[in-house]
């Protein structure tokens, strides 16, 4: 019956033939014949094919969004002025309610601008799409009071306050934009960052012996990097201070605004809103730039909070009551003054995501052009992550002798069976003795030992336990006989993960010397172990001499 059942496993077309000649050719009965291939036409029945709808909601979503990667401006042109004309066409030419139509066009082309923002992750990308933007609006306007308004739109002056109104909208959009650029950046960043740390070891070897080669090529940076950089961490080594000092400076900007603005009958009422629309700005571009220079998203927290108290506490305590009751309260009860400060706080956290991407591209980018620092601190971080600093180790090689004559005659499962027992079984003694096996092919396994007194104990335990183990767990009809070999070396980095370091190679060769039932092992072992006897072979294998232990087992 098992013969019948492997024949189906190894011959599936077998499945085909009649019940009849499949039960004289195995000696089985025709029932069980074909009730067996009921069975296996049961389990191999496909699953029943799910219907694909040719538009489905993810679908085109992933079409929007390959579109955006493909085609940001355009994307954002269309975007825009498909909104601004609907909006404008439904508020001023349309009759009934359209507001609810209106907002969704609105969204969508917000949404649309954002993301494009967001996976482009460039500050360029968030004043080309603001510029689109307004342009689009500004487009619109003028478009549809000509075609189906009364034209005055097209009236120099009334063009320019159009034009006035959308450079303002534009300041805005920007700041919107950018938000959603630095924190696509960011995003990536963290991504780059979570990849770096999952380079398997060959990539960073390779990464590794790039850069050394990049240390013999002359740098091509330029002296104003240099410069800029080295000025930037002089900043960030103080960012408290810095923080503290734009809070002074930006109260001095403030008093002078609102000393020079709160005269009555100054400036006209539209310039003093400009005014105090640029002071906001000023203001609120301070906070990005005190994230910045704190170098983290955490920092940039706290270093616009010491922005905003410093600010807060030079109006209350230095400002003179009169003008604490007229110009500054007006330039704080501006409409939009009251979201400052969370929206500081949160501007100042960009700035500190800003600071890590920018950190992240300034390095690649000095790495390119050679700038020794980079390389050599990228080379410092590779060599920690490979694990680099030299160990001494003891590396012990155990084989099974006449592997392929004990498998050659056997059931292929019980040779499973017996060979997994055999790599528990040497799994279970190396670590009892403190070692750790580091790698398994086939029927050779190679173990790694802090000292060569623990390995050497692991081997005469090993092999005293063979004969044990071969009448309780070996379902063959053949023993098992191992011999072992142990060589101490110096490995560089982990040896789980070094898979060509010397010290195996050694333990590896010398193991094919040792007879069955036997431990050979090299003379660096030899002088750690003086208390137990050893015969000297005549011939050195990789430039080591050899001995064979006189007692591989233990009394």
């Amino acid at each position: 019956m098992l013969r019948f059942a492997e024949y189906l496993g190894q011959h599936p077309e077998g499945r085909g033939r009649p019940a009849a000649s499949l039960a004289d050719e195995f000696g089985l009965s025709e029932s069980l014949i074909k009730e067996t291939l009921a069975y296996l036409e049961e389990i191999a029945q496909p699953p029943p094919e799910k219907r694909t709808r040719s538009l489905s909601p993810r679908r085109l979503f992933l079409w929007f969004f390959q579109l955006i990667e493909a085609r940001p401006l355009a994307t954002s042109a269309v975007a825009t002025f498909a909104f601004f004309m609907m909006y404008r066409y439904y508020n001023s030419y349309a009759a009934g309610s359209t507001d609810a139509l209106a907002m969704l066009f609105l969204l969508f082309a917000l949404g649309t601008l954002v993301a494009v923002n967001f996976l482009r992750g460039q500050l360029r990308y968030a004043l080309m799409t603001s510029a689109l933007a307004v342009g689009a609006g500004l487009a619109s306007v003028t478009l549809l009071n000509a075609l189906l308004g009364d034209g005055t739109a097209l009236a120099w002056p009334n063009f320019m306050d159009n034009a006035f109104n959308a450079m303002r909208s534009m300041l805005v959009l920007t700041g919107f934009f950018s938000l959603a650029a630095v924190m696509g950046a960011f995003y990536r960043h963290n991504r780059l960052a979570e990849a770096e740390t999952k380079l398997d070891r060959l990539d960073m070897l390779k990464r590794t012996v790039h850069l050394r080669e990049r240390l013999t090529m002359p740098s091509i940076a330029a002296r104003s990097e240099l410069r800029y950089r080295t000025l930037l961490r002089r900043f960030r080594s103080h960012w408290i201070l810095f923080a503290a000092g734009v809070g002074l400076a930006l109260f001095g900007v403030r008093l002078l605004t609102g000393i020079t603005v709160g005269a009555p009958g100054h400036f006209p009422t539209t310039l003093q809103v400009s005014v105090y629309l640029l002071t906001l700005i000023l203001v609120m571009a301070a906070y990005p730039i005190v994230g910045f220079v704190s170098g983290a998203p955490r920092n940039g927290i706290f270093g616009g909070l010491i922005t905003f108290l410093v600010l807060a506490a030079g109006r209350e305590w230095l400002t003179p009551s009169q003008l604490t009751h007229s110009a500054l309260v007006s330039l704080d009860t501006f409409p939009w003054a009251g979201y400052a400060f969370p929206l500081g706080l949160l501007m100042a956290w960009v700035g500190g995501a800003g600071a890590k991407v920018h950190e992240q591209h300034d390095k690649a980018r000095m790495i390119e052009a050679s700038d020794q620092a980079a390389v050599l601190s990228e080379i410092a971080r590779l060599s920690h992550a490979l694990g680099m600093a030299t160990a001494e180790v003891t590396c012990m090689a155990v084989d099974v002798v006449h592997s392929t004559r004990m498998k050659k005659e056997a059931n292929p499962l019980a040779v499973e069976i017996s060979f997994r027992e055999y790599t528990s079984f040497v799994r279970r003694e190396v670590s009892r003795n403190g070692g750790a096996v580091r790698s398994v092919a086939g029927d050779g396994i190679v173990a790694e030992f802090e000292s060569p007194v623990a390995a050497f104990a692991a081997a005469r335990q090993i092999q005293t336990l063979m004969p044990e183990f071969n009448r309780t767990a070996n379902t063959l009809s053949v023993p098992f006989r191992l011999r072992i070999g142990l060589h101490s070396g110096e490995v560089h980095g982990d040896l789980a993960q070094v898979s060509f370091a010397e010290v195996i190679d050694v333990a590896a060769h010398i193991e094919k010397e040792a007879p069955a039932g036997g431990v050979i092992v090299t003379e660096p072992v030899r002088t750690a172990l003086p208390e137990e006897d050893f015969i000297e072979l005549a011939n050195a294998i990789d430039g080591q001499r050899l001995f064979i232990a006189q007692q591989p087992t233990e009394d």
